[in-house]
């Protein structure tokens, strides 16, 4: 097939995984812990099935949602830089 835009189409989960390295369990009911490291990774097994091709060098079309705020536009710049199609790519905003 010539003039495909790309090799393969996913649809599917996308999410924000938080890492806190050293927390082995979460703080009890009104109880807080202070850490010193929290990274942030693109999550959800089809996101980083389309993130894992194009970083082998195929062009993924992948589509889902995310929220319309500083984490959903994240997770998509972070879909481009890895050569994923974002044209089906959602935000969902807040009611």
């Amino acid at each position: 097939m010539t003039g495909k835009k790309w090799d393969v189409f996913i649809y599917g989960d996308i999410n924000v995984d938080i890492v806190i390295p050293g927390v082995e369990q979460f703080p009890g009911a009104g109880q807080e812990h202070v850490v010193e490291d929290m990274n942030v990774y693109p999550g959800g097994g089809a996101a980083l099935f389309a993130l894992g091709l194009g970083k082998l060098g195929l062009t993924p079309a992948f589509q889902g949602s995310v929220g319309a705020d500083c984490h959903g536009a994240w997770l998509r710049e972070e879909l481009k830089r890895s050569h994923v199609d974002c044209t089906f790519f959602g935000y969902i905003a807040e009611e």
